[in-house]
């Protein structure tokens, strides 16, 4: 009876990520319509060149199942470009020969894999983000911090603040298990930053910090200089900051300032001073015939500095990271 349960288990394991076996790549699953908040990020990772994961036989997704150890491993080491490898041991190898997974670290690979493992996996798959020396101060934003056993919680103090995994009403929830859907979404938002949640801290009455940049905002949420925006809602797509100065304002001098004390807050006050030296050489009286267009590099980072003939708005744009 083992045995059969133990074949039984490994099948719906294989079954549930094989990207070809059971359906084109990029085709619809009929257990994930449109109208589903997860439809986006399962049809995207299915139609991944990758074949980040696929479906069951008789073509259902299964978007409500729990996801299991083995096949997050395998979902993440696809997303990376691992996919020639055998499922699901394959995989399990490569994870512990990349650091991924260390040994001892699962009793088994089938069992259901928790929030707070999988935040220490994907914190892992992403060693080249970059994190602010005040990371620890993003344990307020996480309601259940204290409950979480201290060997994750720098990992899921990581991923939270990159928005790749969310918590909810009642926190992280370290222990819980996550479905197939939700996976999916925390796969394509490790993949691509348009995908992650916007995180944004306020250390104090007057600024917040939002995706490593400090932004003066107060807590009713209106700027009192200049525009600067983060939300991917607001942000065209590739964009990961965007700031607005009025150049028919007579604060135009505390525009500059501010601009480059956001700018500074991330990139360091030499690129702050190189964006907002060339910025500023467009003002109220010179707007209706100057136009400066001109793009910049920071950190491997593009940003852009433009205002078109007539128009009194400036604005630069931080780019994501390529």
């Amino acid at each position: 009876m083992k045995k059969v349960i133990g074949f039984i288990m490994a099948f719906v394991l294989i079954a549930g990520l094989l990207p070809g076996s059971c359906r084109a790549a990029g085709k619809k699953f009929p257990d994930v319509p449109d109208s589903q908040w997860y439809a986006v990020y399962i049809n995207e990772l299915s139609g991944h060149k990758n074949q980040i994961i696929g479906g069951y036989p008789g073509g259902r997704f299964g978007p409500a199942d729990d996801v299991l150890a083995a096949q997050l491993i395998t979902m993440v080491l696809r997303a990376k470009g691992y996919t020639n490898l055998k499922y699901y041991q394959g995989y399990v190898d490569k994870a512990l020969e990349l650091g991924l997974v260390k040994k001892g670290e699962f009793d088994s690979y089938t069992r259901v894999i928790t929030r707070a493992e999988i935040a220490r996996v994907i914190a892992r798959a992403v060693k080249g983000e970059k994190f602010p020396e005040n990371l620890t101060d993003y344990k307020a934003l996480i309601k259940d911090f204290d409950s979480i056993p201290e060997a994750f919680r720098d990992e899921i103090l990581k991923v939270y603040y990159l928005g790749i995994v969310e918590g909810g009403p009642g926190g992280y929830n370290a222990g819980g298990s996550t479905s197939r859907a939700a996976a999916s979404k925390m796969i394509l938002a490790m993949l691509e930053p348009k995908y992650r949640a916007t995180v944004t801290l306020r250390i104090d009455d007057d600024y917040v910090i939002s995706k490593g940049y400090t932004i003066q905002v107060n807590k009713n949420g209106n700027f009192k200089y200049i525009g600067v925006y983060t939300d991917k809602n607001i942000l065209f797509e590739g964009e990961e900051l965007r700031i607005n100065i009025s150049l028919y304002l007579k604060n135009l001098d505390k525009q500059w300032e501010e601009a480059g004390k956001v700018i500074a807050s991330k990139f360091g006050k030499d690129a702050a001073k190189q964006i907002i030296d060339y910025a500023s050489q467009k003002n109220f009286d010179n707007y209706r015939t100057m136009r400066i267009s001109k793009r910049f590099t920071f950190d491997g980072q593009e940003m852009s500095v433009g205002s078109l003939e007539g128009n009194d708005i400036l604005t630069i744009t931080v780019y994501e990271p390529k």
